[in-house]
């Protein structure tokens, strides 16, 4: 059957965006589209046992089978001719092709000659169709008398080169071929690559063998762009290369669209790892440049976020600036990640406490109209007219990047509850005599004096008189109130009226 492929070249490495998409950041792709006959082949069976290293290690997970073209160019676009392997004693000695396709693996990837036992279990899986070409290349390269070479990037992509497309190395593709593996792609991408090539197509045809495809499931060779831009998170803020598992689990988030550029820079600055290094406010402001910028700092930028930080300004403050910059939104759109609006706490700032600096940040805001406000088109998707107080608090809990903390059908008339045993955050609830209350929580608030909360409102403060609060929609605006502790938590102030006063609280369990 025919398949047709589309094919991303980059700096003389062709890669496929049918298996991963490989691509450096620094060069521009262009696209070709090929048409190529697919030879149908039976994935590897698992579950096959590991050999001694005195045969070669057999493949024990299975692979979706296909095949894709690939071909590598020249700078100017010419397609180079490999160099054909030089004969040798070995090469004419051969029983048949698929002794001999086992046989140079050996050599070239081994570096030594077959032993009859490891030699007849590749032949037989090739024959009997349980491994193709390409799986039983990656069981060679993958195998763990391979990996105890300890040869460098370098020596295993020239290895490629000669056991996978029967040539010797092109410089400008081999260094595409590094750059890829710099950026976080690993071995087994790249050996990915490199068997859905053309070239090794036509090798393994002149060796009568199925090709087949191998291709890497790891997250961090799906999309090289996706995984550079977390390696470089790694390398910006905490100064190390990516460890394996850390690339691949911050990758899948990306591509599964589970978190945004500006998420993945807030929990890499609000790391354990990175606050450890209890860095000045020259160098955070510096290394923000860098991470989200991708340039050095000007002397007149750095000195006004360094005065802002010197002056009080939370981390956090700062982060959002450089997030909001449409320099940070174009390098995103760079890397093909989504950057996003939402940011947690950093620097040290708990969950909770990010959620009560963003609502106190909100006081002052009025509505635009009638029960008019941005919460009001953030919830519902259009210029809504609703009573807004719970839908305040449901915002900046999203805003901080822990929206599934709680329940959002606080939007209904379920906060006008007069007991602890109910209410719409979802949330445990507590009276003020049994916890002492902390920003972030929840209360729920009776301003008509009948015992029922009808309102409600976000803690933002605490000390030993007060608690404090932004409550949205209290006289058309974000407003800030206290209650007194004295005085069974009765609002505090002028112009107050009598008995209005918080009922209970609830206390979410703030996660992202």
């Amino acid at each position: 059957m025919k398949n047709r492929i589309r094919i991303v070249a980059a700096a003389g490495a062709l890669l496929l965006t049918a298996a991963p998409v490989y691509a450096q950041e620094s060069t521009e792709a262009y696209e070709i589209t090929a048409e190529v006959n697919v030879e149908e082949s039976e994935a590897i069976q698992s579950g096959q046992p590991e050999q001694t290293e005195t045969g070669a290690e057999k493949k024990t997970n299975g692979n979706a089978v296909g095949e894709a073209e690939q071909t590598e160019k020249t700078d100017a676009g010419v397609t180079e001719q490999p160099e054909e392997e030089p004969a040798g004693a070995w090469q004419s000695a051969l029983e048949d092709g698929t002794a001999g396709f086992v046989e140079r693996l050996y050599r070239i990837v081994l570096g030594r000659p077959s032993d009859a036992a490891g030699k007849a279990d590749w032949i037989q899986l090739l024959k009997s169709g349980e491994a193709s070409g390409s799986e039983v290349a990656a069981g060679f390269f993958t195998s763990s008398e391979y990996r105890k070479s300890g040869k460098m990037d370098a020596a295993y992509v020239e290895d490629l080169y000669q056991a996978i497309l029967g040539r010797t190395y092109d410089e400008a593709g081999k260094q595409s071929w590094i750059s890829l593996l710099e950026s976080g792609v690993s071995r087994t991408g790249i050996l990915s690559g490199f068997t859905g090539s053309q070239e090794f197509m036509g090798l393994c045809r002149s060796y009568g063998i199925t090709c087949g495809n191998f291709v890497s499931e790891e997250p961090g060779d799906q999309n090289a762009k996706v995984t550079a831009f977390v390696q470089r998170l790694y390398r910006e803020v905490l100064g190390r290369d990516g460890d394996v598992n850390g690339l691949n689990d911050w990758t899948r988030l990306l591509l599964n669209g589970e978190a945004t550029g500006a998420e993945l820079v807030a929990d890499f600055i609000g790391s354990p790892e990175y606050r450890e290094k209890e860095t000045e406010n020259a160098s955070f402001v510096e290394m923000l440049y860098q991470t989200m910028l991708n340039r050095s700092s000007d002397p007149e930028g750095k000195a006004h976020w360094c005065s802002q930080l010197d002056e009080g300004c939370s981390r956090y403050e700062i982060l959002k600036g450089f997030i909001f910059s449409e320099e940070f939104g174009r390098l995103c759109e760079e890397y093909g990640i989504e950057r996003g609006t939402r940011v947690p706490g950093i620097g040290g700032e708990s969950m909770r406490d990010a959620v009560a600096r963003i609502a106190a940040a909100e006081i002052g805001y009025r509505e635009t109209g009638n029960n008019r406000t941005k919460y009001n088109q953030w919830m519902y998707g259009y210029d809504a007219s609703a009573p807004w107080c719970s839908i305040f608090i449901c915002w900046c809990v999203n805003e901080a990047g822990a929206g599934d903390s709680i329940q959002n059908t606080a939007i209904a008339s379920g906060y006008r509850v007069s007991n602890m045993g109910s209410n719409p955050f979802g949330a445990p609830a507590y009276a003020f005599s049994s916890v002492e209350p902390q920003p972030g929580d929840i209360v729920f608030i009776d301003n008509t004096g009948n015992g029922v909360s009808n309102h409600t409102g976000l803690v933002v403060d605490v000390d030993e008189d007060y608690i404090y609060t932004a409550e949205g929609n209290y006289s058309d605006k974000v407003s800030s109130c206290r209650y007194r502790r004295s005085n069974g938590y009765q609002v505090f102030g002028s112009g107050s009226s009598s008995g209005v006063h918080i009922v209970f609280y609830v206390r979410p369990d703030y996660q992202r």
